[in-house]
């Protein structure tokens, strides 16, 4: 071969042709920036590809569901960082709800608005993913397509967790139905406090490190306790998982409900109680019938009350901090950090764990799938400072102890500094540039993520209206009000009252 390609390059005409296409290649090249060759790549891969590649890729949707009645200042913060991350545009659960779902006069009414909304036209891919977070105590901080692919990835770690739990391979565990799919937020302590209900003590121990919070963890104090109690406020998985779980809690609720209970519209309640039998089921099988601590008053409730044979939901906890770091309990832990140094660390100097003498900074990685999701939203808004100056004086909301700089942010416990959370954003100085480009891009109806995640692109679940009455700088939300004129709203017309707050020069 190679004598081959010697003879041919010796050849005077044929090696002044080879030399001549070369010449021409690299003299083009010279005349293109590299920023529009990378363009170019960018736009054909973002634009181009899912019409290319519909008969081999899948294409999925993600939801983002938002039960809320009312457009109140927290509702319209909550909405201000989802469209600003570039998620899809959210839905309004609720909406001016009424009696059965009225989430005012009751908790569980916004399970109801959940099941509504996937018992309809929107339901009809069970492998969708969706999310679902509280109106009032939520922000999201990180782009949708970080939050899409950290999934999939929190996702393998819990099902090693789970098959190493049981003692077998995790391909073994998915083989006997085994797996996490659905990732709810993690609380630090039992709420409600029912200390006797398997909710509150049954629950397997987190993975975290056994020393995650420095030389107190599992003081039993809630600053270093383990977070494996199932917090209701943010949850993300299969859009068919999330239903049967839904309706399994309604049926829970219709089987057990009683008006003089105190706790009888709390929606956590009866997701946890679901949660802890899926938990004791396990254990039993592992353990071949016994639960360890069940002892004194403890008690497992009836399977009647259950309403069904089903146990496993395929529930997982965040213990990480990784999909939603909530606030009760991690306030010591929450710090906004700058990650400024040359390989995108931060260094945490400051010793908030009261370690003393034995304390040493450390540094914590950004993620470059963070990295380059900011830097390509921060591009798409036109500012003339190079983004390597601007990522630096970024300031990112961490879970300093577990590492996890977090995706969402949900004030639990204290919830009169949640503006300030909000302002303390990385999206708050630019808000109005980043909601423009967000609203462009889906009307462009750019994917959510610029490459493959799980397999599948990933696609918002609408768009925004066509007819210009509907036409907003900023955007919009739908919602699920029976009212036609409402079923879409104008994010001036929502929240416009709330604007000298939610921005930083008022529009």
């Amino acid at each position: 071969m190679l004598s081959l390609w010697s003879g041919w390059c010796l050849d005077p005409k044929r090696f002044l042709i080879l030399t001549s296409c070369t010449a021409l290649i690299i003299l083009f090249y010279s005349f293109v920036p590299i920023d529009n060759l990378r363009h170019s790549w960018d736009t054909y891969y973002e634009a181009d590809l899912p019409d290319r590649h519909t008969t081999a890729l899948k294409t999925s949707r993600l939801h983002y569901l938002i039960p809320a009645s009312d457009p109140t200042l927290k509702f319209c913060a909550n909405v201000v960082t989802v469209l600003a991350n570039r998620y899809p545009i959210p839905t309004m659960l609720g909406y001016q709800g009424k009696d059965e779902f009225d989430a005012k006069a009751a908790h569980i009414a916004k399970l109801r608005s959940i099941k509504r909304y996937l018992d309809g036209p929107a339901g009809e891919h069970a492998d969708d993913l969706v999310i679902v977070v509280d109106g009032y105590d939520v922000l999201a901080q990180l782009p949708a397509e970080v939050l899409i692919e950290r999934y999939f990835e929190i996702m393998d770690r819990a099902d090693k967790h789970l098959a190493d739990r049981f003692g077998i391979t995790v391909d073994e565990a998915h083989q006997q139905g085994l797996h996490q799919t659905l990732l709810w937020g993690a609380d630090k302590g039992c709420f409600p406090p029912q200390f006797d209900e398997p909710q509150c003590w049954a629950l397997p121990h987190s993975y975290l490190p056994h020393n995650v919070y420095g030389r107190h963890t599992h003081d039993g104090s809630l600053t270093y306790n383990d977070p494996v109690y199932l917090n209701s406020g943010t949850v993300i998985g299969p859009l068919g998982d999330l239903r049967d779980y839904i309706d399994a809690a309604l049926l829970l609720i219709q089987n057990t409900w009683k008006e003089d209970f105190k706790y009888h519209n709390s929606d956590q309640l009866y997701l946890a109680r679901l949660f802890a039998r899926q938990e004791t089921t396990r254990t039993q099988t592992i353990t071949g019938a016994e639960i360890p601590g069940l002892e004194g008053n403890r008690f497992l409730p009836a399977a009647k009350d259950f309403g069904t044979n089903r146990t496993d939901y395929h529930v997982a906890i965040d213990y990480e901090s990784a999909f939603t770091c909530t606030q009760c309990g991690n306030e010591v832990w929450i710090r906004n950090l700058a990650y400024d140094r040359p390989d995108h660390t931060g260094l945490m100097e400051e010793d908030v764990g009261v370690e003393k003498e034995s304390f040493k900074p450390f540094p914590i990685q950004m993620p470059g799938a963070i990295m380059m999701a900011l830097t390509r939203i921060y591009e798409s808004t036109g500012f003339e400072r190079p983004v390597k100056e601007w990522i630096r004086t970024v300031k990112l909301g961490t879970n300093v102890a577990t590492g996890q700089i977090y995706a969402i942010y949900h004030g639990t416990c204290n919830k009169d500094n949640f503006i300030m959370r909000y302002k303390d954003l990385w999206v708050y100085p630019m808000i109005q540039d980043l909601l423009q480009s967000a609203a462009n891009a889906i009307r462009a109806k750019e994917p959510l993520a610029t490459h493959v995640i799980d397999g599948r692109l990933w696609v918002p679940t609408h768009y925004y209206p066509e007819d210009k009455s509907s036409y907003d700088l900023f955007g919009g939300v739908y919602t699920d009000s029976p009212n036609a004129t409402d079923s879409f709203i104008p994010f001036t017309k929502l929240c416009k009252i709330h604007f000298p707050t939610l921005f930083e020069n008022e529009v």
